[in-house]
């Protein structure tokens, strides 16, 4: 099990191993870490655009629709002190992790959207 510990002001990408991860906002004060990861073709998440009506991402390269709950159903296990986050990855403790910041395109989305 590999533990992280990070600052969600300052980093929001994790790239533990060969996977990429991004914090995507709920509502105003919950984030989430997700995979960065559209499961059609692996486009960047980050870069979705947001479709209300069908509660789903939209993946920049094929416009492919991921629904929100599918990724929050696999949303990595993490904990959130303030802005102090600790994830757990199901990966060995010693694989190599990278914190970066990044643009993310998302606007945050809204709580009652999310968990339907």
């Amino acid at each position: 099990m590999l533990v992280v510990r990070f600052d969600t002001r300052r980093w929001n990408f994790l790239r533990v191993g060969d996977s990429t991860y991004f914090l995507l906002r709920v509502g105003s004060e919950r984030q989430v870490l997700v995979m960065d990861k559209c499961p059609h073709r692996g486009g960047p998440l980050h870069l979705a655009c947001y479709d209300e009506a069908s509660l789903k991402l939209i993946c920049p390269w094929h416009e492919s629709r991921v629904s929100l709950a599918w990724l929050l159903a696999r949303a990595v296990p993490m904990v959130c002190v303030g802005q102090q986050a600790t994830a757990f990855f199901p990966v060995p403790a010693e694989t190599e992790v990278h914190l970066m910041r990044q643009r993310v395109k998302l606007r945050p989305v809204p709580v009652e959207v999310a968990y339907r």
